[in-house]
């Protein structure tokens, strides 16, 4: 599933069970690390990869804090984004 808002994609993530959520860190209507600590106070424990352009230690540091499982940088060879995916997966089984 897809949503064009962050606070869609918060509630639905909230109300329904994923295998996995791709983040994406800067939202045009709300802060992708502010909705992942959301989701964590919301009790959703799904795994969830942030994927962003923000590469500063800090930036990372935040997003994991925040709850997030692993934490991606764009741009991205997109065979370690499908073996990240596959890791949360794993993880979560």
């Amino acid at each position: 599933d897809v949503t064009t808002s962050g606070r869609d994609g918060e509630d639905r993530a909230a109300a329904e069970a994923y295998d996995a959520i791709l983040l994406d860190v800067m939202l045009p209507d709300h802060d992708g690390v502010e909705l992942c600590r959301n989701l964590r106070r919301r009790k959703v424990s799904t795994p969830i990869l942030m994927l962003t352009a923000l590469s500063a230690t800090a930036d990372k540091i935040a997003g994991l804090e925040a709850g997030a499982d692993d934490y991606l940088t764009k741009p991205f060879n997109l065979d370690e984004f499908v073996a990240r995916i596959r890791a949360l997966l794993r993880k979560r089984a």
